[in-house]
């Protein structure tokens, strides 16, 4: 189920929305939380937080391989816009996560925490 964007009890998961919602629109939005949730449960940005990998893996099944990891890397870009950080590069946090998800999960912590505080 799509939580509303203008939910203001999860301000992390606002933040991926917002990131989604610029690129998508609204109802692609709303279409991709739709088939994250089949595939993660109820809860599918969450999962980009917590379980980055898992994540990957979702959009593997619904974008291919490469679709995937445009996709990933393109939410990573978006994500270190708003905190306005340079690094780790987009391209970094994917590796990251393949090599180490929790290390992976907690960058992406901070990197929301950052966009939050300069929301």
């Amino acid at each position: 189920m799509a939580i509303p964007l203008s939910s203001d009890r999860r301000p992390r998961i606002r933040i991926l929305q917002k990131i989604l919602e610029s690129t998508l629109g609204g109802s692609g939005r709303i279409a991709l939380e739709y088939q994250l949730s089949r595939i993660l449960g109820d809860e599918p940005l969450q999962a980009f937080i917590d379980s980055p990998r898992k994540f990957y893996e979702a959009l593997t099944e619904i974008f291919g391989e490469g679709g995937a990891g445009i996709a990933f890397k393109f939410i990573c870009g978006k994500l270190l816009e708003l905190s306005r950080t340079v690094y780790p590069t987009p391209g970094d946090l994917f590796e990251l996560m393949l090599k180490n998800e929790e290390a992976a999960s907690e960058e992406i912590r901070k990197l929301i925490q950052e966009a939050i505080r300069r929301e």
